[in-house]
């Protein structure tokens, strides 16, 4: 049993050396008709968006389709969750549009 783990290791080494990670580039936009403060997309935080503001690309290789969002408006904490899994974001340019629709956040990615 051991030499077949040690193989199965030595395998994955040798067909996987030299690869790297695809890395998306994400950004974040304000599709609200408000200025978002203190915004919070997938643990990285803007202080401030205006509106229709998009923040600048930054690599990613785990950027997903889905992402964690958080912000205080007017002293309520409004927030977004993803409802089930999503898949990792390809090789490429994408934006997280964030908008309030009838007091709650929302997102939509956008291939760029």
């Amino acid at each position: 049993m051991k030499i077949i783990l040690i193989w199965t290791a030595v395998y994955l080494l040798a067909t996987t050396a030299g690869t790297q990670l695809c890395a998306a580039e994400v950004r974040v936009c304000n599709k609200s008709d408000l200025v978002l403060n203190n915004l919070q997309v997938n643990y990285r935080n803007y202080r401030q968006l205006n509106i229709g503001e998009c923040s600048q690309y930054y690599k990613d290789s785990m950027a997903q389709e889905y992402v964690t969002v958080g912000l205080n408006l007017d002293g309520k904490h409004l927030g977004f969750r993803p409802k089930s899994t999503s898949f990792l974001l390809g090789e490429g340019r994408y934006s997280y549009h964030v908008s309030i629709k009838a007091g709650h956040l929302d997102l939509e990615t956008h291939k760029d």
